[in-house]
């Protein structure tokens, strides 16, 4: 009586090609079984990734539809396609700004507009900006010159703008609330201005406490951003 024909299995060496299971052959056997498991792996693996790839993408897709939608629509609608939006987000400064540099009082004297080679600066609440492109309205001369080179957080508020009345500084001591808001709103002014921003801060010399604030003045005179 014959012996029974070997079991056949398929040679993981050769596509198509059919060994014995046999003893000899278990390296054989066991290195497709161990690729096979792997290939198994991988393949659950890219199945599981899939999905996560293409939620991606669809949520990539539709953003940019949105954003290409807003915009459109900001332009047929309003004729802008930022809709009229002039804040911090769409300023040059915001996400390039310049080197940042810490001033002193005699620093900053220095870009009062006296100097036509160099820049005009000023400072508000410690917040020195540049506002050269405004030279007409902050160098001398101009109607804001007083601004120019110094902190003189006080008088865009108080409407005091003679250096006698003394409100040509950044003591706010006394200054009521809505004054103070007020303020805030004038650094915000510069914060979004088309053409103004910050290079840096100043360093505050202390105010004298010793002394009073200085009193209200005659005839102040409402500042009008510019």
């Amino acid at each position: 009586m014959s012996d029974a024909a070997p079991q056949l299995v398929d040679d993981p060496s050769t596509p198509g090609r059919s060994v014995p299971k046999k003893k000899a052959n278990a390296p054989f056997l066991a290195h497709r079984n161990s690729q096979a498991a792997r290939g198994a792996a991988e393949a659950a693996q890219q199945q599981a990734g899939a999905p996560q790839r293409s939620l991606a993408a669809r949520i990539l897709k539709w953003s940019v539809v949105a954003l290409l939608l807003a915009i459109a629509g900001g332009q047929f609608v309003a004729g802008d396609p930022i809709w009229g939006y002039r804040g911090k987000y769409v300023k040059k400064h915001y996400w390039f700004p310049p080197p940042q540099r810490q001033f002193t009082p005699a620093e900053l004297a220095l870009y009062d507009g006296t100097d036509k080679t160099r820049p005009i600066y000023l400072s508000i609440m410690g917040q020195v900006y540049d506002v050269t492109k405004g030279r007409r309205i902050y160098g001398p001369g101009g109607p804001y010159d007083f601004f120019a080179g110094r902190d003189a957080s006080r008088a865009y508020v108080t409407g005091c703008f003679s250096k006698k009345s003394g409100h040509l500084t950044h003591d706010v001591r006394g200054l009521k609330g809505e004054e103070l808001r007020a303020l805030l709103d004038w650094r915000t002014f510069f914060d979004i201005h088309d053409d103004y921003f910050q290079i840096g801060k100043l360093s505050l010399p202390k105010v004298d406490t010793s002394k009073p604030p200085p009193p209200p003045c005659a005839s102040p005179v409402g500042a009008v951003p510019a």
